[in-house]
């Protein structure tokens, strides 16, 4: 699995990447972009006008990608097709989308799912009557992680992977790649 993200610095961004063993949950690789000036502005729901190529950019780095974990909406997104699923669609990579807040959709807090082992709230996440993410969040806070599928994944298969992933609030991967771009900031 590859782990990718984004830092902004200024107006500046840089995007990074962490290759990571799902069986032994150990980063093997990792890899940096440069920092570029910020293509065009941030605009709700457009993130991939500004954030899209600097990811594939570092996703170009690294060899026999099986799986994309993107920083980034996939379909719990207005148009039903976010960054998480415009990268998925390019590469033709199964590629799962974290948000740490919500682009769209209803969180239904009346059907909490349990899954035997875990400490997380898992509620869906619907478009009217869609399923369109589920949202996860640690037994006791406040906050939690959206998780939607970008590509060539069942959100089923997202949910299972990412509950694996599960240390802190942010998917053990992703947290790895943003505290490599922070600390080389």
């Amino acid at each position: 699995m590859l782990a990718v993200a984004v830092h902004q610095r200024n107006q500046q961004i840089r995007a990074g990447g962490i290759l990571f063993d799902l069986e032994s949950h150990q980063q093997s690789d990792c890899w940096l972009g440069e920092f570029i000036s910020v293509p065009s502005p941030y605009m709700s729901t457009f993130l991939s006008l500004r954030n899209k190529q600097v990811l594939l950019d570092v996703i170009h780095h690294f060899q026999d990608v099986d799986l994309l974990l993107v920083e980034g909406a996939g379909k719990q997104h207005p148009r039903y097709f976010g960054l998480a699923c415009e990268i998925g669609v390019d590469l033709d990579i199964p590629t799962i989308g974290i948000t740490k807040s919500s682009l769209w959709g209803e969180i239904d807090f009346s059907h909490s799912l349990y899954k035997e082992g875990f400490n997380y709230n898992i509620f869906p996440v619907y478009d009217k009557t869609l399923l369109i993410a589920y949202f996860i969040k640690k037994i006791g806070n406040k906050r939690g992680i959206f998780v939607s599928i970008g590509h060539k994944i069942s959100l089923e298969t997202t949910l299972d992977i990412i509950l694996a992933l599960l240390v802190y609030r942010i998917p053990e991967p992703l947290r790895l790649v943003k505290k490599l771009l922070k600390e080389a900031d």
